[in-house]
């Protein structure tokens, strides 16, 4: 029995440094050029998806995937990285809208400072172009 406690503790412990080390790794973070509109998703650096946590900001609303008191909850997320784009919908909490998508091509060069140019889009129609810095 207490093997098994100590085995549990130590994967545990495991899990944890893996997603600290991943959660190091990078993300991205997209503004418009007016500041109405902004992302930022942390992930790691793997072939694939993975977010860690993420915020997004359109003129006074923000949502967060662990939101405070004026914020609204950011549903899961379900992304793709391949052929040098990145695309990610975010749901609402019953997973039944797409609330907010980005897509990215990041196959050209980046814009100077301003980043790979993006589109942000939310449930209300309203659709930005961002500029992207991957971390």
């Amino acid at each position: 029995m207490m093997r098994a406690i100590v085995v549990a503790i130590v994967a545990e412990c495991m899990l944890f440094s893996l997603v600290s080390f991943a959660n190091a790794a990078g993300g991205i973070y997209c503004q418009s050029k007016d500041k109405k509109a902004e992302i930022s998703i942390g992930m790691g650096r793997v072939p694939i998806y993975v977010p860690f946590n993420a915020w997004v900001r359109h003129g006074e609303k923000i949502w967060m995937d662990t939101p405070q008191e004026d914020e609204t909850q950011l549903g899961s997320s379900q992304g793709l990285m391949r052929d040098n784009t990145l695309t990610v919908d975010f749901v609402d909490d019953q997973a039944s809208d797409i609330i907010i998508s980005l897509y990215v091509d990041y196959s050209g060069d980046e814009d100077d400072d301003d980043g790979f140019k993006g589109t942000l889009s939310f449930v209300t129609g309203e659709s930005y172009t961002v500029y992207c810095l991957f971390e």
